[in-house]
């Protein structure tokens, strides 16, 4: 059984190629700030049953940029109200991008997952084990982005701009 949670809006890093950054956090205003909310989708690796380690998750991100981006990666933060340390642990992850069909954005996704999907999806990362680090469950506020996807080798993603959602 695969558990599907179609949208969740948090702080992430994209891993942005433009002169002189390394990196884009979306939503801008939680860069150095902690989310309004938080989740632990789709990371839920501590779950014993294992059809709660399975899911397809989707996330879409709204006015990513007026300007195009090279997309080249991917991270995630942990949250700050999380006290306690996670070990080290392993997840198979396959990542696709796109941009997302018109008139869909964060908030009228629809519920059937390939309908949000653009005609230009892409295979980022391809189906492979990746080890996250440990984190320690005391630390800076907010948290770092320490759960880290980059891009496999020469994929990049052209997000084109214009404040579509991504």
């Amino acid at each position: 059984m695969k558990r599907q949670l179609l949208a969740l809006f948090f702080p992430l890093v994209l891993g942005a190629g433009a002169a002189g950054q390394s990196y884009l956090v979306h939503p801008p205003q939680y860069k150095n700030l902690e989310g309004e909310s938080s989740t632990s989708y789709p990371f839920y690796y501590h779950a014993t049953n294992a059809a709660y380690r399975q899911m397809i998750y989707q996330q879409v991100h709204d006015n990513l940029s007026k300007t195009p981006l090279p997309l080249k990666g991917i991270a995630f933060r942990r949250d700050v109200w999380q006290l306690y340390t996670w070990p080290a642990w392993s997840a198979d992850v396959e990542l696709s991008v796109s941009h997302s069909p018109q008139g869909i954005t964060s908030t009228t996704l629809s519920r059937t997952f390939a309908a949000n999907m653009g005609k230009d999806a892409t295979v980022v990362i391809a189906k492979k084990k990746v080890r996250f680090p440990p984190t320690v469950g005391t630390g800076p506020f907010p948290r770092p982005f320490a759960f880290n996807l980059p891009f496999d080798t020469g994929k990049i993603f052209l997000y084109k701009g214009g404040g579509r959602s991504l």
